[in-house]
């Protein structure tokens, strides 16, 4: 699509988008797009020239979805908050107030519609190596904003639990009385031999149960992110 004035072309290249975005993610990748076109010449490269870039999709935050519980995870996913519509216009100057009403091709259809302002017939604007690289980079943004499949969680070794945790399970055996042959001095346990120890002869126990519930949880959550790497909004295009 082409727009003439005497001095400079708007070109536009819409991107549609048919599975959820990640909308933290879309935002950033255009925003950096729009960083890009405003630097040099020879690092812009085919952004140059980008003044404007419109959305109108579906989709929701990425990050949010390390918040579900695994057993929710797949009915998330399936309902209506991945598909909520998410409106924006970004400028060079920051984020701007969407239209009240859209005009085609987002009136109709989901997509990000980039804007560029491009000089006259001697920039080589009109080429189709030119047309081109400005629609591989706004495909690009785009794809890389696609909503992701969460993260697999890696499963916990004894040395792998966080110093948080083990100071945690240290403060919580102060509270449990010390096992037969120990006795607590109020600095450290000492057992039937006089040998002192710094922590209460029972932490490898409440540590192994910190190290159950957490490896449990990750087990939860590996196998719901399994089964939703199987719906179509996680499918390659």
């Amino acid at each position: 699509r082409e727009f003439v004035t005497p001095t400079e072309r708007l070109r536009c290249v819409f991107v549609p988008t048919a599975v959820p975005m990640d909308i933290a993610v879309l935002r950033e990748s255009c925003s950096g797009c729009l960083e890009v076109a405003n630097a040099s010449a020879a690092i812009a490269g085919a952004l140059r020239g980008l003044f404007c870039v419109e959305v109108h999709v579906r989709g929701t935050v990425g990050s949010d979805i390390e918040d579900y519980m695994p057993e929710d995870m797949l009915g998330e996913l399936r309902g209506e908050r991945v598909q909520a519509v998410h409106q924006l216009v970004l400028s060079a100057a920051g984020e701007v107030a969407p239209p009240q009403r859209w005009p085609e091709p987002l009136a109709s259809h989901c997509g990000v519609l980039f804007w560029w302002s491009v000089g006259g017939e001697g920039c080589g604007a009109a080429t189709s190596e030119a047309t081109a690289a400005r629609r591989a980079a706004a495909e690009a943004a785009v794809e890389e904003s696609r909503l992701k499949v969460p993260a697999r969680r890696p499963a916990w070794a004894l040395e792998n639990i966080p110093p948080e945790e083990v100071e945690k399970a240290r403060e919580y055996m102060l509270s449990v009385e010390a096992p037969e042959g120990y006795y607590f001095s109020g600095t450290s346990y000492v057992d039937v031999d006089g040998n002192e120890y710094r922590d209460h002869p029972q932490l490898g126990i409440r540590l192994q149960e910190v190290l159950d519930r957490h490896n449990s949880g990750v087990q939860a959550w590996n196998a719901a992110v399994e089964e939703v790497c199987s719906l179509p909004m996680f499918q390659a295009s």
